[in-house]
């Protein structure tokens, strides 16, 4: 099966005597995305050479824009996709931060990314994922853990979980050691 953009998907079975069924359909790739820049620098602090002396300046923030005349949901994805990790701030700890973050869930056309966000030089992967509100609505759901599971807001008759479509565009950016 080929998803395509604007289609819409049902899926059902049945399961102990009962059918079970979902919907979804696939929102627009993101349109008109773009980045305020294309790479940052960045200061190294480790256990060596400490916080930088005489203070510093931090860069601007990392701008996100895309279309959104609907007031749709977006959701940003940052990777770092290199193959071998390279601190920004090191202190030798057993447990290194994730090479992965996200922004929450918007209804905005736009985001920023501050540089303190990313935890890693090199390259990262920027994806701006078109959502739909029902995935957008888990990440409101603060009480629901999986020792409190709940059935989400979904488009699921007779199961739980989440059918849902979406879509995704992708930019990249340089975080540099200044």
């Amino acid at each position: 099966m080929i998803v395509t953009e604007n289609a819409e998907y049902t899926l059902s079975f049945l399961f102990n005597s009962q059918i079970v069924s979902a919907y979804t359909y696939i929102p627009s790739k993101p349109r008109n995305f773009k980045q305020s820049v294309t790479s940052i620098y960045v200061t190294r602090i480790d256990s060596t050479s400490g916080f930088p002396t005489g203070g510093f300046s931090m860069p601007d923030p990392v701008e996100l824009t895309w279309d959104n005349p609907n007031n749709d949901y977006y959701l940003a994805i940052v990777e770092n996709v290199e193959t071998t990790l390279d601190p920004i701030r090191d202190f030798g700890d057993n447990d290194p931060p994730s090479n992965i973050f996200r922004k929450s869930p918007t209804t905005a056309a736009a985001t920023e990314i501050r540089s303190q966000e990313f935890q890693y030089f090199g390259t990262h992967r920027i994806i701006l994922y078109h959502v739909l509100p029902d995935y957008a609505a888990l990440y409101n759901e603060s009480t629901t853990s999986s020792q409190n599971l709940t059935n989400p807001s979904t488009s699921i008759t007779n199961g739980y979980g989440i059918f849902t479509g979406l879509n995704a565009d992708t930019l990249f950016i340089e975080v540099r050691e200044d």
